[in-house]
């Protein structure tokens, strides 16, 4: 029988593959640790199907598989799924003539929000264990509508906190809803109203990765602080968040001097030659309505100006650059909360993901 809106599937690997991620430590690196295997989940599984009647039984699945290997999916195993229990794929649709999927889409009452692009609130630490409620708190004003800041929670820090990454938030904040709700409701709900969410967990196969990291010669800095619980008021959270309306098309209009945002003037900086990128960074920037927040525009905007500059079609002037992207910022519609809470898109944030930006488009073109 099927799972049904109040359950989960679990996929096991086989053996010889992994739902985690695995480092050892390493003093050179800027965190003390470096990643030495990533995810390897193979293409068969051993399937489970968990009854869940509330937010405190999904957070004793999560709680349980810390130390294994799984992961979860939103999607229910088909007929043919449950047949081949042990050797199920992780598919909706079949591959060629014959093929028995043993996923399909599913309505859940349970909701996974991961968040792995904000950068850490000013003063805080995800190696200070005191600082984990502020962290929470401020993530989940940030990034999510008003319907989920009173929410009970159980939260999650992902594998690469306090490993590979300290001054980015990763985190999975798991909600309980007051009714099914599909994956294309949730994709076009996110869309709308939560841009820092990650959108692909949202559809019946995608993994929901909630084994804890493996460290080698060393000890994970958060062994035994990776989960707990933001209590509040609402036990389930509104599911039906209308989806914003498209905005109406837009028309030209001569952008070649500057940016017009408030009565703000953005000047185009005078030796970046070809900088189109930045006429679709305004129309993105910000909180609201038809934006989409602001570390996701500024990282497209980065590595757009990084591969152009690699390929010879902009003068690099990495600062000249730095200071629009913060008038930008400064001029885009922002959620009070970020700035109240310490969410500081600086010069620093910038320069950061000018560096990451440049090293991804070498990795590229040595690849």
């Amino acid at each position: 029988m099927a799972s049904g809106p109040c359950g989960c599937t679990v996929l096991v690997p086989k053996p010889g593959h992994t739902a985690t991620k695995t480092y050892s430590a390493d003093l050179g690196s800027p965190t003390g640790f470096r990643k030495l295997s990533d995810y390897d989940l193979g293409w068969e599984f051993t399937a489970h199907e968990a009854r869940l009647d509330d937010l405190d039984a999904l957070a004793g699945l999560v709680a349980g598989l810390a130390g294994r290997d799984a992961i979860l999916v939103r999607g229910e195993l088909t007929e043919a799924g449950r047949e081949a229990r042990d050797t199920a794929n992780r598919r909706i649709n079949p591959k060629r003539k014959g093929d028995r999927p043993s996923l399909r889409a599913c309505a859940r009452r349970w909701f996974m929000g991961d968040v792995d692009r904000l950068p850490m609130p000013e003063g805080l630490s995800v190696l200070r264990w005191e600082d984990h409620a502020a962290i929470i708190d401020a993530t989940i004003r940030a990034s999510f509508p008003p319907a989920f800041w009173y929410a009970r929670c159980f939260w999650q820090f992902s594998n690469s906190a306090g490993l590979s990454v300290t001054d980015t938030v990763k985190i999975h904040l798991f909600f309980w809803l007051n009714g099914p709700v599909d994956d294309d409701h949730l994709r076009r709900v996110l869309k709308a109203h939560m841009p820092d969410i990650d959108h692909a967990p949202f559809n019946p196969v995608q993994p929901h990765f909630v084994t804890d990291p493996r460290v080698v010669g060393g000890r994970d800095p958060l062994a035994g602080r990776r989960t707990g619980w933001r209590e509040g008021a609402a036990e389930a959270v509104l599911p039906a968040l209308p989806p914003t309306p498209p905005r109406p098309a837009r028309k030209a209009r001569d952008t070649h001097h500057l940016y017009e945002d408030g009565g703000l003037e953005v000047p185009r900086v005078s030796n970046l030659p070809s900088t189109s990128f930045l006429d679709d960074l305004q129309r993105s920037l910000g909180d609201g309505p038809g934006r989409k927040g602001f570390h996701e525009p500024l990282r497209r905007a980065t590595l757009r100006y990084a591969a152009q500059v690699a390929g010879g079609h902009t003068q690099r002037s990495d600062e000249q650059l730095i200071g629009l992207l913060l008038r930008l910022v400064a001029a885009a519609p922002t959620q009070r909360c970020r700035h109240a809470l310490g969410l500081a898109y600086d010069h620093a944030y910038m320069r950061r993901l000018l560096a990451g930006a440049y090293r991804i488009i070498s990795m590229e073109q040595n690849t």
